[in-house]
């Protein structure tokens, strides 16, 4: 390769370059004002909706698992952020014992952080987490996303 055939390919893949990261750089945010979750929003989770299933459904887990290279325990993550066309944190509570993991529900919170609501798969429709509590824990509802205590713990540990 000549001399000049280099610098022409070095030239390109400079433009080339510079396009995709200026491209990338000022690519529109559909964010709402890049909101994250604060510790007020954590706080409302987990007082509301986290601490409550806890209480409610006493899972066990043993030693053994508890020391696993997974985590144990129940937790929440948020996998969507509030945008213009969604004003919602959205989420899912999970119950893992040791790499097992069981979605218990999914939530959505206000962008400001105001109104907390769970996903009733029953009525296909959001509603307070204290009624989704009551619904999950009833013995004679059908098997479905909200599961009695027992199906759970089932679940939980691998029995179904």
């Amino acid at each position: 390769m000549s001399k000049r055939n280099v610098t022409l390919s070095g030239f390109f893949a400079f433009i080339i370059t510079a396009t995709l990261l200026g491209i990338a750089a000022f690519r529109p945010n559909n964010l709402k004002n890049n909101l994250e979750l604060s510790e007020k929003g954590s706080k409302i989770i987990n007082n509301r909706l986290v601490t409550p299933i806890k209480q409610k459904f006493k899972f066990k887990i043993s030693k053994h698992e508890a020391f696993s290279r997974c985590p144990s325990g129940t937790s929440f993550y948020v996998n969507e952020y509030p945008t213009t066309a969604n004003p919602y944190f959205t989420g899912k509570v999970s119950h893992y014992k040791a790499c097992r993991g069981i979605e218990m529900c999914q939530f959505r919170l206000s962008d400001d952080e105001s109104q907390l609501e769970v996903w009733d798969e029953n009525k296909r429709q959001f509603t307070t987490p204290e009624k989704w509590l009551v619904k999950a824990t009833m013995p004679d509802q059908k098997k479905s996303k909200n599961n009695t205590n027992k199906e759970y713990s089932q679940e939980a540990e691998g029995r179904n």
